[in-house]
């Protein structure tokens, strides 16, 4: 085996791979986050109940990323924990000369991807 890990990433990995086979689903996911393996901890939260997946995205945004940053606000927004304003409010502040919507508002409908 060429590839070096971490000794705690392997303990982590160990635990949640008895987890899975007793089929513990959710405390899989729990101990992946807790040993800081993100990537297998939403793996496995794609295969729980909605409300798990969303908790596993919003722990892994808020752990792995700078709060308040952009990624953090597009992960938080993906993950379900952030609602966006409605179209009344962008239209109702469009106006308004100290709206962050104001400049930027109808720009953003038309490049985000």
């Amino acid at each position: 085996n060429t590839k070096q890990e971490n000794p705690g990433s392997l303990a982590t990995l160990d635990k949640v791979q008895d987890l899975l086979v007793r089929g513990k689903r959710e405390k899989a996911v729990i101990e992946a986050l807790s040993g800081k393996e993100y990537a297998l901890g939403l793996l496995v939260a794609t295969m729980c109940d909605r409300s798990t997946f969303r908790n596993a995205a919003c722990r892994f945004a808020d752990e792995a990323m700078s709060m308040g940053s952009p990624l953090h606000t597009l992960a938080m927004m993906f993950s379900g924990h952030l609602e966006l304003p409605g179209d009344d409010t962008l239209d109702r502040n469009a106006d308004s000369s100290h709206s962050f919507w104001s400049n930027i508002g109808h720009e953003l409908k038309d490049t985000w991807r």
